[in-house]
């Protein structure tokens, strides 16, 4: 990340990274994911172009997210978890139910006025659920051999499906509002 210094021998200043470019490519995939994933319902070619969308947006919104996270920390709004840990979160066992919306909760409140940044974000809750029910919703349940066997899987069940396509849409409010403020063009709050 690059750093200006504040002034002579003072503290290094991080600089907010720029997001609009990133935030409409990742608008355009999650968009155009939710329509091959609503289409697959009846086309089973779109239901697989919509899971190869999934695999190919996961990069680049990864990539949005530490950005976002970094203006987040560099807009001097406290915030729970690092940049690091805001992507890292998602691949850790357990803490990936929770250290992602803290980071995503945190990317939102620094985008708010101070006044505002105490409530619960709600955008960013409902998000949040549809995405664990889209996991929950992913459940399949088989008796082989006299015994019970359970599965997760993202994206195999119709529910889960449905449900991962609302939670792109609301992932799609989120991305642009935090993009398109003051902290996602690359400007600094004055």
């Amino acid at each position: 990340m690059t750093g200006i210094s504040g002034e002579a021998g003072g503290p290094a200043i991080a600089q907010p990274r720029p997001l609009l470019s990133l935030a409409t490519w990742l608008t355009v995939l999650l968009a155009v994911f939710v329509v091959a994933t609503l289409t697959g319902f009846a086309v089973l070619a779109f239901d697989v172009a919509g899971l190869l969308l999934f695999f190919a947006i996961s990069p680049v919104f990864l990539v949005w997210l530490y950005r976002a996270s970094s203006n987040a920390h560099a807009s001097g709004c406290p915030q729970r978890r690092s940049a690091g840990w805001a992507v890292g979160g998602w691949f850790v066992p357990v803490i990936f139910l929770w250290f992602p919306y803290q980071a995503v909760s945190g990317i939102w409140r620094a985008g708010q006025p101070p006044e505002r940044r105490t409530g619960i974000p709600w955008l960013v809750a409902a998000w949040w659920a549809c995405w664990l029910l889209a996991w929950v919703s992913g459940v399949q349940v088989a008796k082989k051999a006299g015994s019970i066997h359970a599965s997760v899987a993202l994206y195999s069940t119709l529910s889960s499906r449905l449900t991962l396509a609302i939670t792109a849409i609301l992932l799609i409010l989120i991305v642009r509002k935090v993009s398109g403020g003051p902290l996602g063009d690359g400007q600094s709050r004055t």
